[in-house]
Order: structure tokens, then sequence, then C-alpha cells
């Protein structure tokens, strides 16, 4: 994320990741920055995981709507 960050241009970076671990298979990572006109930026990030893998990552705007995100009960599959 700090190579992203930095390839942008300006001046140095300083990320601050975070990660909760919100349910058995889930996990909330948030990133916060300042930008280059001192703005405070902050992303979320929803992680699922099954077998010691990242299976699916979904990106949020706000923490209340990765809270949302991380609530929901899995796709359930249909047989064909």
């Amino acid at each position: 994320m700090q190579f992203q960050l930095a390839k942008r241009g300006g001046r140095p970076v300083n990320v601050r990741p975070e990660f909760e671990v919100v349910g058995e298979d889930t996990i909330i990572g948030s990133t916060e920055w300042l930008a280059d006109d001192g703005r405070r930026e902050e992303r979320y990030q929803v992680l699922k995981i099954r077998g010691e893998k990242i299976v699916d990552i979904q990106g949020c705007t706000s923490r209340r709507e990765a809270v949302r995100v991380a609530r929901r009960p899995p796709a359930q599959r249909t047989r064909s």
C-alpha cells in the first residue's frame, strides 16, 4: 500500500493500517493517511478467509458500510 501511494508523487506517505477480527472468517482492515492537501484519507476492506487464504475482498468507503458487509451471510450456492 505504501508503495502505491508513494508512486503518486509528493511527500513521503505515513500509512497506518489496522485490522480487526469480526468473525470466525472475517477481518475488517482500515488504512488511514494524510493526503497532500492535509486532509485525512481513510479506506476500509472486508476480507473473507477460508483455509488460511483470502477468498474475497470488498472495498468500502466507511466503517459503517464495512461492518454491514462483514455481517452479511455467505452467498448460498444453488445446485444445478
